[in-house]
């Protein structure tokens, strides 16, 4: 059993180092005729325009991980009230905020 054990380490330590391929960079560097088409889906509509009421919203968009919602009001031509609600990944309620612009 010791002959064995020795003639494979006399084997091991006479061997030739290992080499790798010399092509293996071709493989990956080089040219590559690659052809790419972008498919975008359409955007929803996220504002909606409430002529009757004078009033905006902006809705985030589905799957993301913060939402929001803002709304405005616009009681006539010089002043607006607006709200926004933020909402995290839970659906929790982050940050609500109101806001009255007046325009002079």
């Amino acid at each position: 059993m010791r002959c064995v054990v020795a003639a494979l380490l006399v084997m091991g330590l006479a061997g030739g180092s290992p080499r790798a391929q010399d092509n293996v960079l071709e493989k990956f560097v080089g040219r590559w005729d690659m052809r790419v088409k972008t498919l975008q889906p359409q955007k929803p509509d996220l504002t909606t325009w409430d002529a009757r009421n004078r009033t905006m919203e902006w809705k985030s968009p589905p799957l993301l991980d913060v939402s929001y919602q803002a709304r405005c009001t616009f009681t006539d031509d010089n002043n607006q009230r607006c709200t926004l609600v933020l909402k995290n990944w839970l659906g929790r309620t982050a940050a609500r905020s109101a806001a009255t612009i007046d325009t002079r």
